[in-house]
């Protein structure tokens, strides 16, 4: 790690330079996340790990500049990164295309893997925050609801016209885009494996024991045994999350410890009982901490307010200025043409007035939670352009979760909507 950007025999291959390789300046020293997306994420998994071993502050500070680096300033609103298929990279700040966006799978994988590192040496929420916004999005884009088919790349848009025109060119007149349609395997098959290997490993997400603190990161029903102020404690958890903001967590084990309850940052009202009975609320650093002596069969129930709720991204992101996201809890929604008719979607707008209603469908099969709700678009006309105000006409929007976009077949999908009003 000290000699990386200190050695005149880094070298790196091919067209590539120095910056792809994240070797163009002693770890310490950069100050922006440049390079190949996967390995430079890789790279900062490491970092992590040798500051908290070796209790090293100067490359946590690096660690902690670089995460806002990416977080702040280089990160899609569905937890992907990585701006383009050149090099698989980063490029510069606010620079988050929709259509071109790489977004590879493994490079949300790695931005998980490296929240959770992170999280050892900074006790804050904001990390499982991104964390969960990348495992419940751009990663479980990577995989078909049917579990036998992946994506390389997750863009946030779609566009078919595009798509099919480039096909028709000769290869040699060929663009690079991302595959509108999941694939059984790649040439390098690195994504697949991957993502297995992080569901392999989710129970590494759900808790930090801190001495005398459990700390709750990501929420998932399942079944834990800990051991916190020397005592062993199984917890049983329950819950419909990310659908749902309930959480139930049944302590089996006596002792006197903290939890520490982690409120997702996109929750604006959180209500939490223990055995029934409202508690306190003090939030620090994304977490309501309960010390008291716990026994046997205590039950700490958590309800997270979750609605929908509409995202802008910064002016200076110009590929979605003056568009709007749909999210709820932690998941990002996005439309389907297939759903739509032969509407474009790029044209229709949402109002945050408008009604939204959650409902259950199935989708390739499988019982998904979509939002539905009245929208507008513009009257088509004939002409190319227009000096003409055009009219407006009711549209029915379907929303779905990201992650299930691509299981009917090929079509024109978008994230970012315009807004009306705006």
């Amino acid at each position: 790690m000290d000699t990386r950007g200190n050695s005149s025999k880094d070298t790196t291959y091919g067209r590539f330079d120095l910056e792809h390789i994240q070797g163009h300046l002693p770890v310490r020293e950069q100050k922006t996340m440049e390079g190949h997306s996967v390995r430079a994420l890789y790279l900062l998994c490491a970092m992590a790990d040798l500051a908290f071993i070796n209790q090293d502050e100067t490359l946590t500070k690096s660690c902690k500049i670089l995460y806002d680096n990416i977080t702040q300033k280089r990160m899609y609103i569905t937890g992907g990164i990585g701006s383009t298929h050149e090099g698989e990279s980063f490029t510069y700040d606010y620079d988050l295309p929709e259509y071109t966006g790489y977004c590879e799978t493994c490079a949300s994988i790695a931005l998980a893997l490296f929240c959770r590192r992170m999280w050892l040496l900074d006790l804050d929420g904001k990390y499982a925050d991104i964390a969960e916004r990348a495992i419940y999005n751009t990663v479980l884009s990577g995989i078909s609801l049917s579990g036998d088919e992946f994506f390389y790349e997750n863009p946030l848009s779609t566009d078919m016209a595009d798509w099919e025109f480039n096909q028709s060119r000769p290869e040699t007149l060929r663009k690079h885009m991302a595959l509108p349609k999941r694939v059984r395997i790649f040439t390098c098959s690195c994504c697949p494996p991957n993502l297995i290997r992080l569901v392999g490993s989710i129970a590494d997400y759900m808790y930090t024991v801190d001495q005398n603190t459990i700390y709750t990161q990501c929420y998932v029903a399942a079944d834990t045994t800990l051991t916190v102020a020397e005592q062993e404690v199984t917890l049983h958890q329950t819950t419909a999350y990310p659908y749902d903001g309930r959480v139930q967590i049944v302590i089996d084990g006596e002792g006197t410890f903290t939890f520490a309850l982690r409120i997702p940052g996109w929750c604006e009202q959180a209500d939490i009982l223990v055995n029934d009975q409202p508690v306190e609320q003090k939030l620090e650093k994304g977490y309501v901490k309960l010390t008291k002596q716990w026994k046997k069969g205590d039950c700490i129930t958590l309800d997270f307010k979750m609605e929908v709720q509409f995202i802008t991204a910064n002016p200076k992101v110009a590929s979605v200025c003056g568009r709007t996201a749909v999210t709820k809890g932690p998941l990002v929604y996005c439309a389907e043409g297939i759903d739509h008719e032969e509407r474009s979607l790029r044209d229709i707008r949402i109002s945050r007035e408008a009604e939204y209603k959650t409902q259950w469908e199935k989708i390739a099969g499988v019982n998904i939670p979509v939002i539905v709700a009245e929208a507008e678009h513009r009257k088509a006309f004939d002409q190319l352009y227009t000096a003409k105000k055009t009219q407006l006409e009711a549209v029915k929007m379907k929303f779905i979760p990201y992650f299930a976009r691509a299981n009917r077949g090929a079509c024109e999908m978008t994230t970012w909507f315009l807004e009306k009003g705006i």
